[in-house]
């Protein structure tokens, strides 16, 4: 389970090493459960989150939008998962 070694790395300090199990997490997770799964959309979040804490803003916003667009979308505007997702 490559999410929770990932969150683990973060917690550590070692911003780099998270991103890059994201990033596998969430190439697996699109691969096999499809871009509208909440695991998927987990992941993109998780990945946003570590992009904006290593400063890259501009594809951590990217990567938020594209999660709330998705939830929206999928859960409706009021689901607990789209409202975290702002």
């Amino acid at each position: 389970m490559l999410a929770p070694r990932a969150n683990t790395l973060w917690a550590l300090g070692d911003l780099a090493g998270a991103r890059k199990l994201h990033e596998q997490t969430l190439e697996i997770r699109e691969r096999v459960l499809g871009g509208e799964h909440p695991d998927t959309l987990q992941s993109r979040n998780n990945m946003a989150a570590t992009l904006w804490a290593l400063g890259d803003l501009a594809s951590a916003r990217k990567h938020h939008e594209q999660t709330l667009e998705i939830r929206e979308r999928v859960l409706g505007g009021e689901h607990p998962s789209t409202t975290n997702s702002t």
